[in-house]
């Protein structure tokens, strides 16, 4: 199973610690500093956005406030087996965009 960290925050950091050693894990950022500290921490990294959404897993791991228009980025390019995986916690924002958006 290959799954996608899309983002690498804390919660992808680990996320990623945990389950490498179980899967294929690949990471997206959006910045060139996010993507050394993805390389130094041993992980392949993808480029694009249908790249990362080649993944049977992805894991979001971006701000609350950039939630909705990163499901709405990433819709076109999931195939109908793809799960995304939102943090949410308490919010019930984003689990409304993920119900409207996916």
């Amino acid at each position: 199973m290959k799954i996608t960290l899309y983002a690498y925050g804390r919660f992808n950091q680990t996320m990623g610690r945990l389950l490498r050693d179980f899967f294929e894990v690949q990471v997206y950022h959006h910045n060139q500093k996010g993507l050394d500290r993805v390389e130094a921490d041993g992980f392949a990294t993808v480029r694009t956005i249908e790249e990362a959404c080649s993944a049977d897993l992805v894991f979001l791991g971006v701000p609350i406030q950039k939630t909705r228009q990163t499901l709405l980025d990433l819709r076109p390019h999931l195939s109908n087996t793809t799960t995304i995986v939102e943090q949410c916690s308490v919010k019930e924002l984003p689990l409304q965009w993920c119900q409207e958006v996916l």
